[in-house]
């Protein structure tokens, strides 16, 4: 499921997502994570590495959840 309007992020809150982004931030352009707080078009993005980031959602070409787990 690909999260797209406000509602989505706010419904969605604490659940586990993957994002692409589409210019890398650290020579990296796909994250998965918890999603956070999100506040005028920008939401938080918890690491398992510990970092944090904040992403605007203009800059993704996805953010769906994760449904499973992590497998791929």
């Amino acid at each position: 499921r690909e999260l797209s309007e406000q509602w989505h992020f706010e419904k969605y809150m604490g659940a586990d997502v993957k994002v692409k982004l589409i210019r890398p931030v650290d020579g990296e352009r796909e994250f998965k994570g918890i999603l956070g707080k999100y506040e005028n078009g920008v939401f938080e993005l918890s690491l398992e590495d510990g970092r944090t980031l904040m992403i605007n959602k203009k800059e993704t070409s996805y953010v769906k959840l994760d449904d499973f787990g992590g497998v791929e």
